[in-house]
């Protein structure tokens, strides 16, 4: 399966990542491989080549921000089907022996994420900025990624990928080791739209 998306569905990709998964499905990155692609299809194969000038890209996401609301104010409620989503995202990971901490590193890496809660005190929606993360490749072989082919080693190389995909409008952050990124508070925190929430 050649396969390449600059966004997507988080619910959506889990379902293909789990078939995808079940069959341990050939994948082939060509070109720009970001959002719920890159979290949620990526660690669902063995099997994956990433073609030259390739972006693999994160960001916050539902898992990671559920985790993270919870632990740090805990009136703050998803609709059943967004924690069920979860669980099952985590089984996924656990399946293919990958660490979940990418979901809570993303967030360390990148600026705030906004979320609105409504009357009811469920979390509405959940505004991302255009910024991604590109992780170092050590960093997703530490955490159980398995893939074949190219990976950036420098800023040189992701601005030539970013030409070359005339990605201008995003800003990008480079690098991280588990242990750097162990040892970050996250950047801005979680804010509700409007209003700090936490202070990590």
């Amino acid at each position: 399966m050649i396969i390449s998306s600059n966004d997507g569905d988080e619910k959506s990709a889990l379902r293909l990542a789990q078939l995808i998964s079940s069959h341990n499905t050939y994948i082939i990155v060509d070109g720009i491989y970001m959002s719920a692609c890159a979290l949620y299809i990526l660690p669902a194969s063995d099997n994956v080549e990433i073609r030259d000038n390739s972006i693999v890209s994160f960001h916050s996401s539902v898992p990671g921000i559920l985790e993270s609301v919870y632990d740090s104010a805990s009136y703050a409620r998803f609709e059943e089907n967004w924690i069920e989503h979860a669980k099952n995202t985590k089984k996924l990971y656990e399946t293919r022996g990958v660490y979940f901490r990418i979901f809570y590193d993303s967030i360390k890496m990148l600026d705030v994420s906004c979320i609105e809660i409504d009357e009811f005190n469920y979390i509405r929606n959940i505004y991302l900025i255009r910024e991604m993360w590109i992780s170092s490749k050590k960093y997703m072989q530490d955490i159980g990624f398995k893939f074949s082919g190219y990976w950036p080693e420098n800023n040189k190389d992701i601005e030539e990928s970013i030409k070359i995909h005339k990605l201008g409008c995003i800003s990008w952050i480079f690098g991280g080791s588990i242990d750097y990124i162990g040892n970050l508070e996250a950047k801005n925190g979680i804010k509700q739209c409007g209003q700090e929430i936490n202070d990590q």
